[in-house]
């Protein structure tokens, strides 16, 4: 395909309102289902990726609200997630369907998480083998060289197994499912990358009051005395231009 571009014949003038960036948009709502008390996200993008992360968090309890140029997030807190009624629809959102992995891997209850074609077709391995070590228990497609989805997550039959665990490749969605994991595990589930990746998780999950220190590139979330209590007053997702 060939694009054309001609000058135009006046000068331009005009704003325009640049969408809020999608990674930490997810994090925004599927953090915010974790929080004892109700979150304020400004700057949410209406793509249909943020979208399926919210329809999420609504099947596993939570309650969403505008409120002028934000949304108020009322989550069930760490522990009280609700079990849903169907199958949970990831669309065409690997960051939707590979954090949900982490975050439902230490619950009472089983979730099916799905996605359209493209989806289906996308790997998962790499984020599932180090949550089965952590004594999750997920099952998908697939009995070659990886997994696809559809997923299913089922109850690991008490808390899940601290891990310490170095990423063959830096991924901030892998890294972040298993600190989400972590957050159900007991002791000190440790993640050391090879090399740089995004550190919203990281920074938002502190921010929540979450157990969580980060060395370098070694990032650890310990469990040990700690009350099972996140909350903050909310979250601002920064616009990003390359979303427009």
């Amino acid at each position: 395909m060939k694009l054309y571009v001609e000058p135009a014949t006046r000068k331009l003038t005009g704003s325009v309102t640049i969408p809020g960036d999608k990674s930490i948009g997810h994090r925004s709502l599927l953090f915010s289902l974790l929080s004892a008390t109700p979150v304020r996200v400004i700057g949410l993008g209406d793509g249909a990726d943020n979208g399926r992360s919210a329809k999420a968090i609504s099947a596993l309890g939570a309650t969403i609200e505008r409120d002028d140029n934000a949304f108020v997030i009322k989550g069930t807190g760490l522990d009280s997630l609700r079990a849903p009624t169907d199958r949970i629809d990831c669309g065409n959102s690997g960051t939707t369907i590979r954090l949900l992995c982490g975050l439902l891997a230490g619950q009472k209850f089983a979730t099916t998480l799905f996605g359209d074609e493209s989806l289906s077709k996308r790997p998962m391995r790499r984020v599932i083998e180090p949550l089965m070590a952590m004594n999750a228990k997920i099952t998908g497609q697939g009995t070659g060289s990886d997994i696809t989805p559809p997923l299913t997550v089922v109850p690991a039959g008490g808390p899940l197994k601290a891990l310490d665990y170095t990423l063959p490749m830096a991924s901030a969605q892998v890294k972040t499912a298993i600190l989400l994991a972590g957050l159900f595990a007991d002791g000190d589930t440790v993640v050391t990358e090879p090399g740089p990746s995004r550190d919203h998780s990281e920074r938002m999950l502190a921010y929540l009051g979450a157990p969580l220190t980060v060395t370098g590139r070694r990032t650890v979330v310990s469990t040990r005395g700690w009350d099972r209590r996140l909350a903050c007053d909310g979250f601002e997702v920064p616009a990003d231009p390359s979303s427009a």
